[in-house]
């Protein structure tokens, strides 16, 4: 049960890490959604790339139960 609380543990850690990195990244490099007036009411542009620090952060954690110092030697199935 430990390891995989260490995993839960670190995948959050690292997607509160990775989800400001992505916002900024994604909107230095303008992958945005802007408001139109019709369908998308937001005040402002959204960046796009939230998805990708939250699956960034699974495999981090995946990894970490995988090879880290509690790897239980079995297939994650």
């Amino acid at each position: 049960m430990l390891p995989w609380s260490v995993a839960f543990a670190v995948t959050f850690v690292a997607s509160l890490m990775l989800t400001p990195a992505a916002r900024a990244t994604a909107q230095r490099l303008g992958v945005v959604d802007h408001p139109d007036g019709k369908r998308k009411l937001q005040d402002k542009a959204v960046p796009l790339w939230g998805g990708v620090a939250v699956y960034l952060a699974l495999l981090f954690g995946l990894l970490v139960i995988r090879h880290g110092p509690f790897d239980t030697g079995e297939a994650l199935n």
